[in-house]
């Protein structure tokens, strides 16, 4: 009697694709990208336009600068009238300060205030402390509160929103602010007699303060930026979910994929080639605009530093002759060149997230679960003839090799009845073809001078990466505490496009060379752990990669990955770099407070990094002797194809993450990586079941 199996493929429901790759979560990608579009439109239409380019550094050539937060004074006996405008844009003259000098001789004190590292030329801030008691004193900023100044005994009297005050009696000294952008408008009701305490005469100084909102200045200085680095975290995760899934898309197609597209590529790997490169090659155009647009969206947050502004160059009322590089008061300004690029580059994201979903919707993946996870790669591989291919690779050949071998033969996913009768699902020869048996032998050579050149290249990035991360560190320094007028700081100074574009373009680079190790630790994070003892499923082959900083970070914590967590930490915080490192060049419109903590937090996140990338080298020397990366499809299989605990992940494949891991739990097994005897009787590097677990079955 003829026996016939009836085969259940996966059904469309359960083709496993991570939510953000799904209808749902790219439509939400695409609403963002219209979002950011909108915005710079409102901000273009409501906002003065100015090219940025065209502004020039308020340094004067030959003004005394200051080194450190040195403070220089000098001594006045005199002082004028102020000038009576109610022009809120208006400087006042640089005239010291309103009250009575003629009946008793006053000793007044200016103290000029030059920012660190001559940041910002604020001659004329001054700070007045006169020896009469019962002075009723009025400050008069001489320069624009876009000046980073470190004013002590500066005299604040509101911050926020604009307020009227009336000042009465003594003189009041109020320490330094946070509110040093707050600055006095022009508009003054001064006493005239000629009496030696002008405030005993009941005349009363009405001082109007207009403040410069901190509103203002996170729009002006942190919110571009940290709009596009949301929305950069978003293709991230995009960018990361669809090189997992892409080999088992090659895999889904009816007519299968050669093992050197399915095996060799992708999947978890951090290629030193461009993966647009190697997938246009290729001809895996999902991968190809993919990585496209990753590209793009990292090198948005660099633009979008550049613009918003504050401006002081605009046709103001009444400027401020004596300051022709700075004649205004600060506003919120476009560059309008930077706007239409990056709504253009918006939209060139927005039109390919539409095409992406409609590539990832034709394209089935033939998975129920995350395949991230080693559990999830030892469900799919039980087919004989694909594990007899892999085992008959030699237990020291490199990925190369093993690619090499097994490049030309063709593999996909599908149903086949095993020799127990069983129907199962998974990865199968996609064709009857059968490989020779001298191919090893050529294609196993020299592994050993191949892992000294893998072993010399991988310390070579990591000290280029230390010294670029020095290099940076040194820049900040240098800028925080040179203050000559050289072109250093005039570069930094200038308020032209350049200056935050650099820095935050910096801290971009530094933060994907970051997510690239931060995804190579978590990849290795499994075998180190299985290395040093037996080891639950749980923290080990049922580890799952995350993409998104914060929530790596905990997760890795709750599983005890403690040094995967600190990487995923210091990814998260070097999303944060880029933010205050755009913040550090010299803007108008900014405190002085601003550009210290901006700078301080910037050196302790790089001084962070340097310690986590020194760890690194200590946390490599701990790893087990890997002979490939486990980073790849065909990485991960030949570490598994020999191991006892195949058989127990019988009849898993078409589990989904939540039962999968309970199928697993219901083992209760332990697991540990070494150098044991297979199934086939050969010795190889593979994970395998503890010997406790194995002496339990016995």
């Amino acid at each position: 009697m003829e026996t016939t199996y009836r085969f259940q493929a996966l059904p469309a429901t359960r083709w496993y694709k991570p939510y953000i790759l799904r209808v749902p979560g790219l439509l939400l990608v695409f609403a963002i990208s219209l979002s950011l579009i909108g915005i710079l439109e409102y901000a273009a239409r409501i906002l003065p336009s100015a090219e940025k380019g065209s502004h020039t550094s308020n340094i004067a050539p030959g003004l005394f600068h200051l080194n450190g937060r040195q403070i220089a004074s000098v001594s006045t006996s005199s002082s004028t009238q102020p000038t009576e405008t109610t022009d809120p844009n208006a400087y006042v003259q640089p005239t010291g300060v309103s009250t009575s000098t003629t009946s008793m001789a006053a000793t007044i004190t200016i103290t000029e205030a030059t920012a660190t590292s001559a940041y910002v030329p604020v001659a004329g801030v001054s700070t007045l402390t006169i020896s009469m008691a019962a002075t009723t004193t009025v400050l008069r900023p001489t320069s624009p509160q876009s000046a980073y100044v470190q004013t002590p005994g500066v005299l604040i009297l509101t911050q926020g929103a604009a307020t009227t005050s009336t000042v009465e009696g003594p003189a009041t000294t109020i320490p330094p602010s946070a509110a040093s952008g707050a600055y006095v408008q022009t508009t003054f009701s001064t006493p005239t007699s000629q009496e030696t305490n002008p405030a005993s005469s009941g005349v009363k100084e009405k001082t109007i303060i207009i403040s410069w909102p901190l509103w203002k200045v996170f729009v002006g200085g942190y919110l571009p930026v940290l709009l596009a680095i949301l929305f950069k975290v978003f293709w991230t995760s995009i960018y990361a979910n669809t090189k997992l899934i892409e080999p088992f898309i090659q895999l889904a197609r009816p007519t299968g994929a050669l093992a050197k597209d399915a095996f060799g590529n992708f999947y978890l790997s951090s290629n030193l080639t461009p993966d647009p490169v190697i997938s246009l090659f290729k001809g895996r155009w999902l991968m190809f605009w993919t990585s496209i647009v990753y590209l793009i969206v990292g090198f948005l947050p660099p633009l979008a530093s550049e613009s918003l502004f504050r401006d002081t160059r605009y046709n103001c009322t009444n400027p401020d002759p004596n300051q022709p590089n700075n004649p205004c008061w600060p506003r919120l300004s476009v560059d309008p060149t930077i706007i239409h690029l990056l709504q253009g580059l918006l939209s060139f994201v927005a039109v390919m997230t539409l095409t992406i979903m409609y590539m990832v919707t034709r394209s089935p993946t033939g998975i129920a679960s995350d395949p991230s996870t080693i559990a999830f790669i030892v469900s799919m591989i039980h087919h004989p003839n694909v594990l007899e291919d892999f085992r008959r690779c030699r237990n020291e050949a490199t990925d190369k090799d093993i690619i090499k071998f097994l490049g030309g033969k063709n593999y996909r996913l599908g149903n086949y009845v095993g020799s127990d009768g069983v129907a199962r699902y998974g990865i199968i020869p996609g064709n009857p073809t059968s490989l020779l048996d001298d191919n090893i032998e050529m294609t196993y050579t020299s592994n050993e001078k191949k892992a000294g050149r893998t072993g010399i290249f991988k310390p070579f990035l990591d000290v280029t990466f230390v010294l670029f991360i020095l290099g940076l560190l040194g820049v900040i320094l240098a800028y925080y505490k040179d203050g000559a007028n050289d072109g250093f700081n005039r570069f930094f100074n200038s308020n032209s496009f350049g200056p935050r574009f650099f820095m935050s373009a910096m801290g971009t680079i530094i933060s994907m060379n970051l997510k690239r190790l931060e995804r190579e630790v978590q990849t290795l994070s499994p075998f180190h752990r299985l290395a040093r003892a037996p080891s639950p499923a749980g923290p080990t082959i049922l580890l799952r990669k995350y993409n998104a900083p914060f929530s790596a970070f905990v997760m890795l914590s709750a599983q005890s990955h403690i040094f995967s967590a600190s990487m995923a930490f210091v990814g998260f915080l070097a999303e944060i770099l880029v933010v205050v490192l755009a913040a550090i060049p010299y803007s108008p419109g900014e405190i002085f407070l601003e550009f210290i903590v901006c700078t301080y937090i910037s050196i302790g996140i790089l001084s962070l990094m340097l310690l986590v990338l020194i760890s690194l080298v200590f946390w490599r020397r701990q790893l087990p002797y890997l002979p490939r990366p486990p980073d790849t499809l065909g990485g991960v299989i030949s570490y598994l194809c020999d191991s006892r605990m195949l058989y127990n992940f019988d009849g898993c494949t078409g589990f989904g993450n939540g039962k999968l891991r309970k199928q697993i739990a219901r083992i209760g097994k332990e697991y540990t990586y070494g150098e044991y005897v297979g199934v086939d009787g050969q010795v190889r590097w593979m994970i395998e079941e503890s010997t406790n677990s194995l002496s339990g079955e016995e």
